[in-house]
């Protein structure tokens, strides 16, 4: 009897108490506590909502027995939110999730599946809130359902938590659920091509269910799962950044968080430097007014970037909020323009960043502000950019110092020295002035820079350009910094963009660019990232450049300039890296800070990265608009849980399917 005793407490000891926070699609007849909870799933069932004829074909018990668990508590709930809000705007506090979360037993494993009626019920999105979190935040889904994960976590310890989600769900309670989750480290199965009756899950469904939830488990059922009874190959890659094809909506929600970011941390107002009070009235401008200081600087090469990035932005989305934040900053600097000269004209120190437009001092000053308001002109047509578009061009074209054939190129940190920015800084603007002017010595010029700069500093052998290039050296040290190989790749779109299709070094830029695009493509971390120096992966994975790589191969793909089959995976890729870079608050994080030029690697792997750094916020605008073109106008799929571009739309839902380039689905 002793034996028996003992046995059986060992049993125990060793099996698995499984419990579930559930909605109707976890309910079934006297298997549900408390037994008052209302129920979909009955023992006996009505045919025209659901063939389940009983408990052993539901989801949770199907799992639980293959794993040779056992049940705890079934705490579900038909027609139950997250949220204190349901259909109709009724309050269902007394149903939902949260005020039933406590009432799960002892548990080893709890599963939760839910949102699907929040989905459904319209409930109000809300705010994501991780903190100070009140009684009245519980009616909209996103506080409330941290709020029930974080109870979770303090109640149930060493715990392990899961939660199922629905397709078909609203594209916000998907992303919200998935972010969430992410936020509490709670892993999220992610259901697919579920088969419903009136909604639910058919006996089919169920079995889904069922076989994705074991293979996401993997090796938690050991013993259990084999080669005949799941399909491993379907089992879901536990990725960091994310996986597979993006939603057009969902791309554009993450760009929105960005701009509303930067559309508060960028005031397009002046004010006076002594006071603070607001200048409204241009005819007061004195030396002592400047523009009103956010986070970052109206006038800076980063916030040209910026200003091309909405731009592009808007092309994409048709989002004319996109638009208006670029023509209310441009439009602001043409206008106090005229003020500010008639000051400085008078040996009066006005503000620097003011200064930069008025007499710029460098290519940073100048060329990408420049190049986008040549683009808000070509939009627009109003030419009331005119006036700074030549002022900066002229610094371009007629002041910049050059090595004796014309190259651009500076004096430091050695005398006569190539920096590979500075294909960026110049030579986009001088290729949109021949797109502006219709002049053909624009093109030539452009052309000719990229060639030269191309021929000193691009490495054959990796397929990638050094950063730096000193004239003195004998030999040039070569220190593949990422963000300035995007600089490169940039001003090659940027250029071909422009350059027509009969000039005669055409064909020669646009090897470079497939050659660049190869070796950019071969270092890519299986994260979606490349590294700060890009053929070294002890160094840390950096946003910017990835961003601006992404927009560069999705642009050349839906250019037709790279193979869509090679290089649209890659892109895409790209973009769930740049998207797990950017922060609720819309910052762009992993962001590399300004860097200079050095000849050591301790120089670059040791750069700070700084949710201020104003390099990320222009390129993942660029990347996204661009990653939402090549959404419409290329034709991905997955296969055999792989990402795949295709020659036409592939009309099948089917996990695995042949493509011989003319099958019609």
């Amino acid at each position: 009897m002793l034996l028996a005793v003992m046995m059986t407490s060992l049993l125990s000891a060793q099996t698995k108490l499984v419990s579930i926070l559930g909605d109707s699609y976890s309910t079934y007849e006297d298997y549900v506590t408390p037994s008052t909870n209302e129920l979909w799933y009955y023992a006996k069932n009505v045919p025209q909502k659901t063939d389940v004829q009983n408990v052993g074909q539901t989801w949770w018990h199907q799992v639980i027995k293959e794993n040779g668990w056992r049940l705890c508590i079934n705490n579900s709930y038909s027609g139950a939110t997250i949220s204190y809000t349901g259909y109709d705007g009724n309050d269902y506090s007394a149903r939902s999730f949260n005020t039933r979360m406590p009432d799960l037993g002892q548990p080893d494993i709890i599963f939760v599946f839910g949102a699907t009626n929040d989905s459904w019920a319209g409930t109000p999105i809300g705010d994501y809130k991780y903190e100070n979190i009140g009684y009245g935040d519980l009616y909209s889904f996103r506080p409330a359902m941290a709020y029930l994960l974080q109870r979770m976590k303090d109640r149930y310890v060493n715990t392990e938590i899961y939660f199922l989600l629905n397709d078909d769900l609203r594209d916000e309670i998907d992303e919200s659920v998935k972010e969430i989750c992410q936020h509490y480290d709670i892993p999220v199965i992610e259901l697919e091509k579920i088969e419903k009756i009136s909604g639910h899950p058919s006996v089919k469904g169920m079995r889904q269910i069922a076989d994705q939830v074991n293979a996401f488990l993997g090796g938690a059922a050991a013993g259990q799962i084999n080669d005949n009874n799941t399909p491993l190959h379907l089992m879901k890659p536990a990725y960091r950044v994310g996986y597979g094809v993006s939603k057009a909506e969902n791309v554009k929600s993450v760009m929105d968080r960005v701009l509303r970011y930067i559309d508060a941390e960028t005031p397009a107002q002046l004010v006076d430097k002594n006071t603070g009070e607001v200048v409204s009235d241009l005819k007061k401008i004195t030396a002592d007014t400047q523009l009103k200081q956010g986070a970052f600087r109206l006038t800076s090469y980063e916030w040209g970037v910026t200003y091309s990035g909405a731009l592009a932005a808007y092309e994409a989305t048709g989002d004319e909020a996109y638009r208006n934040y670029v023509s209310t900053r441009h439009q602001l600097l043409a206008d106090i323009a005229p003020y500010y000269q008639k000051i400085y004209a008078k040996n009066k120190a006005i503000d620097s960043n003011i200064r930069r437009i008025i007499d710029p001092h460098a290519l940073d000053d100048a060329g990408a502000v420049c190049c986008s308001m040549i683009k808000s002109e070509l939009q627009s047509k109003n030419n009331k950019l005119r006036g700074l578009i030549d002022n900066y061009s002229d610094y371009i074209i007629n002041k910049e110092y050059r090595l004796p054939d014309g190259t651009f190129a500076r004096i430091r940190p050695q005398n006569n020295t190539l920096w590979l920015d500075d294909m960026f800084m110049g030579i986009p603007t001088v290729a949109y002035m021949g797109k502006l002017t219709g002049e053909t010595k624009y093109f030539d010029e452009a052309a000719r820079q990229v060639l030269q700069f191309a021929q000193r500093m691009w490495v054959p052998e990796k397929g990638l350009f050094r950063h730096g290039w000193v004239e003195s050296m004998e030999e040039h040290p070569a220190f593949h910094w990422g963000r300035a190989n995007g600089w490169a790749i940039l001003t090659m779109c940027e250029v071909l963009d422009v350059l027509p299709q009969d000039h005669p070094q055409r064909a020669e830029i646009m090897k470079l660019l497939k050659a660049h695009a190869a070796g950019l493509a071969r270092l890519q971390h299986h994260d979606g990232f490349w590294h700060q120096l890009l053929d070294r992966d002890d160094t840390y994975l950096e946003a910017s450049a990835t961003a601006i790589y992404t927009y560069c191969l999705a642009h050349a793909v839906n250019k037709g300039w790279l193979d869509a089959k090679v290089y649209g995976p890659v892109a895409q890729l790209g973009w769930h890296a740049v998207a797990s870079s950017v922060n609720q608050k819309g910052q762009v994080e992993q962001v590399c800070v300004g860097t200079g030029m050095g000849f050591d690697p301790s120089f670059y792997a040791y750069r700070p990265c700084h949710v201020m750094a104003a390099h990320g916020y222009g390129p993942v605008l660029w990347a996204g608009a661009e990653i939402i073109k090549l959404l419409k106008q290329q034709h991905p799929k997955s296969n055999d849980s792989a990402v795949m571009y295709y020659d036409q739309e592939v009309k099948t839902d089917a996990p695995i399917f042949n493509y011989n380039a003319t099958t019609k689905f």
